[in-house]
C-alpha cells in the first residue's frame, strides 16, 4: 500500500460583519413633558465589536414636534417636545462599527396631546362715576387657548356685590 500525505495551509481572511438591531418599540411621551430618553446601545449588536465602541447617528422626520440629542458615549438618545405640539415622528438611528459598517433601524415616537388650561390676561382696573349707564368691556382679547378657538371658550364670572353693579356676558364675538 502506498500512501501520500499532502500538507497545505488554508488562510481565512476576517471579514467585518455588519452590526444589527433588535426592534425598538414605539415610544410615547406627553406634550410638554420635558426630556425623555432611550438607550439605543441596548438594541445594537455586532459580532466583532462591543456596543460601547459604536458610533450612532439619527434622523428625525418631524423637527416641529421634537428636538433630539444623541450622546455617543452613553448611547442615550433623548428628545424634548416642542411646546404645545402633538403627533408622530419617525426616528431613524444608524449604528457604525469600528470598521464603519452600518445598520439602520427606525421607531415611531408618539407625542400625546394634553389639554392646556385657557389663559386669561389681567384686565386693568376700571374707575367710573356713578350713574354712568352701560359700560362695554371687551375681554375677548384677554382670553386665549392653545387647543380651542377663542370663540369656543365660555366665560363665567363671580360678582361680589350685586347691589352696586350687574353684569351681562355675551359669549358671542
Amino acid at each position: 500500500n502506498l500512501n501520500t500525505t499532502l500538507i497545505f495551509t488554508i488562510n481565512l481572511n476576517s471579514i467585518n460583519d455588519v452590526p444589527w438591531w433588535d426592534t425598538i418599540s414605539s415610544q410615547i411621551s406627553n406634550e410638554d413633558s420635558g426630556i425623555s430618553e432611550i438607550n439605543v446601545s441596548a438594541y445594537a449588536w455586532d459580532v466583532e465589536n462591543s456596543p460601547d465602541l459604536f458610533v450612532y447617528d439619527y434622523w428625525n422626520n418631524n423637527t416641529g414636534l421634537i428636538s433630539i440629542e444623541l450622546n455617543n458615549a452613553t448611547g442615550n438618545l433623548s428628545w424634548t417636545t416642542i411646546a404645545n405640539q402633538s403627533g408622530d415622528a419617525n426616528i431613524s438611528v444608524k449604528v457604525y462599527d469600528t470598521s464603519s459598517a452600518t445598520s439602520q433601524t427606525e421607531f415611531n415616537l408618539h407625542i400625546t396631546e394634553i389639554n392646556d388650561a385657557p389663559f386669561f390676561n389681567p384686565i386693568l382696573d376700571i374707575t367710573q362715576n356713578e350713574d354712568f349707564g352701560n359700560l362695554l368691556i371687551n375681554v375677548a382679547s384677554n382670553i386665549s387657548d392653545v387647543e380651542d378657538a377663542d370663540t369656543l371658550l365660555t366665560l363665567q364670572y363671580v360678582l361680589n356685590d350685586t347691589t352696586i353693579i350687574s353684569i351681562d356676558i355675551n359669549n358671542v364675538t
